[in-house]
């Protein structure tokens, strides 16, 4: 028996493995980093997350659900390296009130 719990463990920390890295790939390729209010509309249309810088207000929070069918601020990439400082939010076109940007996406 402790074979076969041993080959089960092998096999299930090589499926671990294999769902981290599709995940991570998958990820990667639907993440974009718009340049625009429009690149942001179309990204959340087709399903993509987009990387934000964000203004920190209800109104631009509001504004986003309402133009795109329920889009919203996700959470703050912390690992981004890019500090988001000086940058303007698509939305508003303001000027972010955080250090780090944000990712938006639509719940389904």
């Amino acid at each position: 028996m402790t074979k076969a719990k041993e080959e089960v463990m092998k096999m299930l920390k090589e499926d671990q493995e294999t769902l981290y890295a599709n995940a991570g790939k998958m990820f990667a390729a639907n993440v974009v980093e718009p340049e625009s209010y429009a690149d942001l509309k179309e990204a959340l249309a087709g399903g993509k997350w987009a990387l934000v810088p964000w203004d920190g207000t209800k109104e631009t929070v509001d504004k986003l659900k309402s133009d795109t069918s329920g889009g919203s601020y996700r959470c703050f990439a912390f690992d981004s390296k890019e500090d988001a400082k000086g940058m303007k939010d698509p939305v508003s076109g303001k000027s972010s009130a955080f250090e780090k940007r944000i990712y938006v996406a639509k719940a389904y």
